[in-house]
């Protein structure tokens, strides 16, 4: 990812790491949050309120704060049929899922 281009593109400096506690605020804040891809692991540790990183310790600070999040679920195939996706995370913190999408090549799910 070339993150001076979408600096440039965004007019704000790309956040990847914590900032201290001592740095100022450089960011406006979110009107809403897309996670795409949203991986399997990524929705597992947000629906259980886990922040081991700055990834997801936005997220969880989003849902606190009721900012809109989209988040596009990208599991493996094995991952996206397995019967706990569809309940696990149905009610959990918030979290609504979306209805699945069929890809054009496969009858699959996609999310």
């Amino acid at each position: 990812m070339d993150l001076d281009h979408l600096a440039n593109l965004t007019g704000h400096v790309v956040r990847y790491d914590y900032k201290q506690p001592d740095e100022p605020d450089v960011l406006p804040p979110p009107d809403a949050i897309v996670v795409a891809p949203a991986t399997f692991n990524t929705v597992n540790k947000w629906a259980a309120g886990i922040s081991d990183t700055l990834a997801l310790g936005i997220l969880n600070e989003a849902l606190g704060l009721g900012l809109p999040v989209i988040a596009v679920p990208f599991p493996n195939i094995a991952l996206a049929q397995a019967s706990s996706v569809p309940t696990q995370h149905g009610g959990s913190r918030g979290l609504r899922r979306a209805p699945p999408v069929r890809s054009r090549n496969s009858s699959a799910p996609n999310t």
